[in-house]
C-alpha cells in the first residue's frame, strides 16, 4: 500500500463522522458532570474519595485525547498522516500511562 495513497472521504461522510464525534463528546461530558457529582457525595477525606476524583480526572484526561485523536484522523489527508497520528497517539498514550503519578497504586490503601 503507497503510505502517500490520497483518502477520498465525501464530505457529507466526514461531516456525519465529525457529528458523532461531537455527540459523543457531549454525552461523555453530561457522563463525566453526573459522575463528578455523585463523587461529590462520598464523605471527604476519605479514601474511597480520593481514588474517586483521581480516577475520573484520568478517565476525563484519557477521553479528551481519545475524541482528539478521532478529529485528527477525521482531516488525515493519506495514509501516511493516518499512521502519523496513529503513532503520536500511541507514544502519547505510553507516556501518559509509564508517569508515576498518572497511577493509584502508591495511593490506594493495602
Amino acid at each position: 500500500m503507497d503510505p502517500k495513497m490520497t483518502m477520498q472521504v465525501p464530505d457529507a461522510v466526514r461531516e456525519v463522522a465529525e457529528k458523532t464525534v461531537e455527540q459523543a463528546e457531549r454525552a461523555f461530558d453530561a457522563f463525566l458532570s453526573a459522575a463528578n457529582k455523585s463523587v461529590d457525595m462520598i464523605p471527604s477525606p476519605s479514601p474511597a474519595a480520593d481514588i474517586s476524583k483521581k480516577t475520573l480526572a484520568l478517565t476525563e484526561q484519557n477521553m479528551k485525547a481519545a475524541f482528539e485523536y478521532a478529529r485528527k484522523l477525521l482531516h488525515a489527508k493519506d495514509m501516511q498522516e493516518v499512521m502519523q497520528i496513529q503513532g503520536d497517539f500511541f507514544k502519547s498514550q505510553q507516556r501518559e500511562r509509564a508517569t508515576p503519578e498518572k497511577t493509584c497504586i502508591k495511593r490506594c490503601p493495602s
